[in-house]
């Protein structure tokens, strides 16, 4: 059987040349074009779509194809919309417990400060533009390459069990900052199962967006709850228990109907 671009360890020096494009990218369109939201969608789109060009180029096949862009399953958005929502509230949960039992909370607070530093925006067009970076580009253009193509290309070479670790491991280390890599690695691993069930890069891509938009309501202060909301005081706040078993029972229930039922194929 013909083996398909990337194998493994072509899929770490591609998450490895994504992470060094992303670097590139971002200090060259800021230093020509001084845009800050502008860098952020080009520090995510730029390298994703070379290395899809690239992949599409040595499969020899469309772009399109090579995505795996697809319908959305209907019937089970509701499930997959309870699964995300549920999933942002105990990743919430799990950083409060990272921060607050694993690093110390200053250091937890120093990196939020850091990390608030890219959506200080000049304007409010710059603002905008990081905004649909971090809800709708760095999502679809993740999907598109962690699950379109590093996914696709193990799975086909070794296996579906082989491809969810790899690639969502690789998903995980692309994040760079070490709090965000329980959530990071959990979602990699619903996205890629996912795929591995029978979903498209559409459905993957919807919930990874949705779960996006959860996250810069609460960072931003657009909706604040306990725990859930960014404290910028030096104290960690946890989530109520209460709303955390909710959202394990919600997680559990929805994670049951979204995987019940698919035949496991992957193309």
């Amino acid at each position: 059987m013909k083996k398909q671009f990337p194998d493994i360890v072509l899929s770490v020096l591609l998450a490895l040349l994504f992470i060094l494009l992303q670097a590139v990218v971002a200090l060259f369109v800021k230093g020509v074009f001084g845009s800050q939201g502008l860098m952020l969608i080009a520090g995510v789109t730029v390298p994703a779509l070379v290395i899809l060009f690239i992949a599409s180029s040595v499969n020899k096949t469309t772009l399109k194809r090579t995505i795996h862009w697809g319908a959305v399953r209907g019937g089970r958005v509701l499930p997959v919309i309870l699964m995300t929502l549920s999933a942002a509230v105990l990743a919430s949960e799990a950083e409060n417990i990272i921060a607050d039992y694993v690093l110390s909370p200053e250091t937890y607070f120093k990196y939020i400060e850091d990390f608030s530093k890219l959506f200080v925006m000049e304007n409010r067009a710059d603002l905008l533009l990081g905004l649909v970076s971090l809800t709708i580009f760095g999502p679809l253009m993740e999907e598109a390459l962690f699950r379109g193509v590093i996914y696709r290309g193990i799975a086909k070479n070794r296996g579906r069990l082989i491809a969810v670790i790899t690639s969502s491991i690789l998903f995980m280390l692309v994040h760079v900052n070490p709090v965000q890599f329980p959530a990071a690695l959990v979602l990699g691993i619903l996205f890629s199962a996912m795929i591995a069930r029978g979903y498209s890069v559409t459905d993957t891509f919807l919930s990874h967006a949705l779960f996006n938009i959860i996250s810069a309501f609460f960072f931003f202060d657009i909706v604040e709850f306990p725990g859930i909301s960014v404290n910028r005081a030096v104290e960690v706040v946890h989530v109520p228990l209460y709303l955390i078993l909710l959202s394990l029972m919600t997680f559990t229930a929805s994670l049951f109907v979204v995987f019940r039922g698919f035949d496991g194929r992957d193309d």
